[in-house]
C-alpha cells in the first residue's frame, strides 16, 4: 500500500514538471555573440542616428585592447549585426554617456585633464574641453562607468557634471550644441582614516525648492538642504540657500562618520539617519525627502526603515514637518530600494529586498549556500500612508561560493514588458527560470497568475536590464553572462521581447 502511494507521489510530481516545461515562453528570444571579453554593464541608447536604440558592449580584445562595440538589430534578417567597434584611449579613466540637441548619443570620456566625445557614426574622438578632477591618474588599469552626465535644469539636454577638489564643475548644453561653464563652489567628499585620505564625488540632489518650476540643485551639509538655484538662462546661482532638514539628519552614511579617535562608529547602539531620496512621492507636484533610519545593537542585529517626510510650500519655499508623515518598514535588513510608479499615476510604489543576517541564517547559508530573501512592493493608501502590508510579497535566493569568495544576485526587474502601461515586476524563480508578475489596473495592480520564462540566468541577477530598443513602448530584456558563469556564455548576448 504505502509503494503505491509512493508511486502516485512521484507520478504527480513528475506530471506537473512536465507540464512546467511546456508551458509557453512569455518572451521572443534573439540571441548574439560577440568577440570580445565583456567587462561592463550593457547601455542602450541612440548611438547611430536611426530610430531604434543599439546595444553598447565594452570590454577587451583579443589583443587586451579597452574597446567599445555598437549592436544593432537588423530588421531584414531580425538579427543583431556588429555597427561600429571603437579603440578607448589609454588615458580614459571614466566614460558616460551624452545625447546632443538632436538626440544621438556619444559617449563622454574623462581622462586626468580633457573631456572628450565619441562619435560612433564616424569613430572619431574628439576633444570638448580641458579641466582639472580629482582624478589624477594618467594610465588607469580600468574604465569605470561615472554619472557624469545629466539633465541638471530639465531643459531636455544633457548636461556635464565633474568634480574637482573644490568646486564642481558643470557645463551646460546649449540648444545649439555648445557648453556654458558653470562651476559652483562644491568640493569633492574627504573620507579621512589614519594612514591615508580619499576623495570622492558629493552626492547631490536635483528639485525645485521655491516653486519657480525651475530645478534648483541640491548639496546636504551639516543638517541642512544648501541649495543652488536655477537661473532664468538654465545656469545655477553660486549663491546657496539653506532649508533646514528634520533633527539628526545626514548626509552621509554611518560608515563614513569618524570619532574623535578616527575609528568608525561603534555598531553595538548606532542610530543614524541618511538622506536617501529627494522627490515627489505622492503625487502633489511638491517635492518630498526620504531618509533611511538605520539603528543597530551589534553586526548581527540591525534594523532599518524608510522614512517619508512631505514636502510643504511655507510661503513659497519648500520645507519639511519635523516628524516623518509615513515610513517603509519590514523584517530584517532592507536592501535593494527602488522607487516606480507602477501603473502611471504620479505615486510612486517602492520596491525593496529584505533579509535576515542572525546566527542561525549565516549557518543556514554556509551550509546550502543561499540566503532567503524577500521582495516587498509597498504602495500608497488614499491617506497617502504607505501601507503596513506589501501589496506584493515574493521570496528569492542569493547564492554566494566561498571557493571563489563571490556573491550571486537574484533578479529583480520591474518594467512594462507588454506594453499596457503597467509595470511587471520579474523575479529569477530558479536558476534556469524567471517569474514574471503582470501589472494590471486591479487594486492589487497584479495579475494572479504569473508567467515563466526559461533560459539559464547569470550568477548575478543584475546582469540583467531593460530598455525599449525599438520605440514600441514595450521594454526588451538584455540579459550578458559574467565571470561566475560558465565559460562557453560569457560572450553571449540574449535579447528577451515580449510577443
Amino acid at each position: 500500500m504505502l509503494a503505491r502511494i509512493i508511486q502516485g507521489i512521484l507520478i504527480l510530481a513528475l506530471s506537473a514538471n512536465a507540464y512546467a516545461k511546456k508551458k509557453p515562453q512569455y518572451f521572443k528570444q534573439t540571441e548574439f555573440e560577440t568577440a570580445i571579453e565583456i567587462t561592463h554593464p550593457i547601455m542602450t541608447a541612440n548611438f547611430v542616428g536611426d530610430q531604434q536604440q543599439e546595444i553598447l558592449l565594452i570590454g577587451l580584445n583579443e589583443k587586451a585592447e579597452k574597446v567599445m562595440e555598437i549592436y544593432g538589430l537588423n530588421s531584414e534578417t531580425a538579427k543583431f549585426d556588429l555597427i561600429t567597434q571603437v579603440e578607448i584611449p589609454s588615458s580614459t579613466i571614466a566614460f558616460d554617456l551624452l545625447a546632443n540637441q538632436k538626440g544621438n548619443t556619444r559617449a563622454l570620456l574623462l581622462s586626468n585633464s580633457e573631456l572628450s566625445l565619441v562619435n560612433f557614426e564616424t569613430t572619431m574622438v574628439t576633444s570638448l574641453a580641458e579641466l582639472d578632477s580629482i582624478y589624477l591618474v594618467d594610465e588607469p588599469q580600468f574604465v569605470t562607468r561615472k554619472r557624469l552626465v545629466k539633465d541638471l535644469n530639465d531643459d531636455g539636454l544633457d548636461d556635464i557634471h565633474v568634480t574637482d577638489f573644490k568646486k564642481l564643475k558643470v557645463l551646460v548644453q546649449q540648444s545649439n550644441g555648445e557648453f556654458l561653464a558653470n562651476d559652483l563652489p562644491v568640493g569633492a567628499r574627504v573620507d579621512m582614516e589614519r594612514n591615508e585620505i580619499s576623495f570622492s564625488e558629493e552626492q547631490f540632489y536635483l528639485a525645485d525648492t521655491n516653486f519657480d518650476q525651475l530645478t534648483d540643485m541640491i548639496v546636504i551639509e551639516d543638517g541642512k538642504m544648501m541649495v543652488y538655484e536655477q537661473l532664468k538662462d538654465g545656469k545655477f546661482s553660486e549663491l546657496r540657500n539653506a532649508i533646514l532638514l528634520p533633527e539628526n539628519v545626514s548626509g552621509m552614511p554611518w560608515w563614513m562618520l569618524k570619532g574623535a579617535d578616527g575609528e568608525s562608529r561603534d555598531q553595538s547602539d548606532l542610530k543614524h539617519k541618511k538622506v536617501e531620496k529627494i522627490q515627489d512621492f505622492n503625487g502633489d507636484n511638491i517635492t518630498d525627502l526620504m531618509v533611511l533610519n538605520t539603528q543597530s545593537n551589534g553586526v548581527l542585529d540591525r534594523e532599518n526603515r524608510y522614512e517619508i517626510f512631505y514636502g510643504q510650500n511655507e510661503n513659497g519655499l519648500l520645507s519639511f514637518p519635523k516628524e516623518m508623515n509615513t515610513q517603509i518598514s519590514a523584517e530584517g535588513t532592507l536592501s535593494g530600494l527602488q522607487v516606480i510608479d507602477s501603473n502611471k499615476d504620479g505615486r510612486q510604489e517602492i520596491l525593496v529586498s529584505s533579509f535576515d543576517i542572525g546566527v542561525s541564517q549565516i549557518i543556514g547559508a554556509l551550509m546550502s549556500g543561499s540566503i532567503d530573501q524577500d521582495v516587498y512592493l509597498f504602495s500608497l493608501d488614499s491617506d497617502d500612508n504607505y501601507q503596513e502590508e506589501p501589496l506584493f510579497e515574493e521570496e528569492v535566493d542569493l547564492n554566494f561560493s566561498l571557493s571563489s569568495g563571490r556573491a550571486g544576485q537574484p533578479v529583480i526587474l520591474a518594467a512594462d514588458f507588454n506594453g499596457d502601461g503597467f509595470k511587471e515586476i520579474m523575479l529569477s524563480a530558479s536558476e534556469k527560470r524567471l517569474s514574471i508578475h503582470t501589472g494590471d489596473d486591479s487594486e492589487d495592480m497584479f495579475k494572479s497568475r504569473t508567467k515563466t520564462h526559461r533560459l539559464v540566468l547569470p550568477q548575478d541577477g543584475s546582469m540583467l536590464s531593460s530598455a525599449d530598443l525599438n520605440n514600441d513602448e514595450k521594454s526588451e530584456v538584455i540579459v550578458r553572462y559574467g565571470k561566475q558563469d560558465d565559460e562557453e556564455l560569457r560572450k553571449k548576448i540574449i535579447v528577451l521581447s515580449a510577443k
